[in-house]
């Protein structure tokens, strides 16, 4: 029991590490979580459009992927967190790092 919870924690660790290093990669390529949205007094990653970043908006972008539901042109600006023009995963990716507090802004 105890050699699991070991080889537990090790996995979690090797995860919380990769996770801050595709944070720090993010922040190297000039992602900015929390900027303001292109052209609106919006914030980055702030999908829900109520002035906080967090799981809900990285849910809304899920949704939006697998086409459950639609997002306006407004919400679309903000859900590209990296500023690639195309909303994928790793926006949602982004915005799990920051609410997990492993990258500082998006």
């Amino acid at each position: 029991l105890r050699a699991d919870r070991v080889r537990l924690a090790v996995h979690l660790l090797h995860q919380k590490v990769q996770l801050a290093a595709d944070g720090h990669r993010a922040l190297q390529h000039g992602i900015q979580l929390g900027q303001m949205g292109p052209q609106t007094d919006d914030f980055l990653g702030d999908v829900d459009l109520n002035g906080s970043v967090t799981i809900m908006d990285a849910t809304l972008i899920q949704l939006y992927l697998v086409q459950n539901i639609d997002l306006d042109e407004r919400q679309q600006k903000v859900a590209d967190v990296d500023k690639n023009s195309d909303i994928a995963i790793m926006d949602t990716t982004f915005i799990q790092l920051y609410i997990a507090e492993l990258i500082e802004c998006l």
